[in-house]
């Protein structure tokens, strides 16, 4: 899991920089749109990422925690709905003081899926080329 945190990391800090200096490449000429404009974006994408590698993180934790208890279920689940809620109050916390952007929480959100989904095709490779004994069995090659 260190390594889907890492490079999760690394992605939200490349997109955070990219968007923050958008608008400083002129990326606001001919478009029209204000909300490109400001550091908002840069906050938005930070946010997002950052909440959903803390709900991975809160996932983790709950799944391996709750593993051969007899209530689990229950208790995964309730877990899982007070961490939704925990992250919509403080999504819509920052959006209220004007700190974030959609659209930037919505960019954030997406990396850490896409890396999340690489990693898992990296790894699902690497375990049927062990099983067969062949290569270093990326499905997704690094490079």
């Amino acid at each position: 899991m260190g390594r889907i945190y890492r490079r999760a990391l690394i992605a939200l800090a490349v997109f955070a920089g990219l968007s923050a200096l958008y608008p400083l490449l002129g990326g606001d000429k001919g478009v029209g749109w204000k909300m490109w404009v400001d550091w908002k974006m840069a906050g938005g994408v930070f946010a997002g990422g950052m909440l959903a590698l803390a709900n991975l993180r809160g996932l983790v934790w709950g799944v391996t925690g709750l593993l051969g208890t007899q209530k689990a279920t229950t208790k995964l689940v309730f877990f899982s709905a007070f961490r939704f809620m925990l992250i919509v109050i403080i999504l819509l916390a920052l959006l209220k003081m004007g700190l974030i952007n959609p659209i930037g929480v919505f960019i954030g959100l997406t990396v850490v899926f896409t890396v999340l989904v690489i990693e898992g095709l990296r790894e699902a490779g690497r375990q049927k080329n062990s099983e067969t004994g062949g290569g270093d069995g990326d499905i997704i090659s690094p490079e």
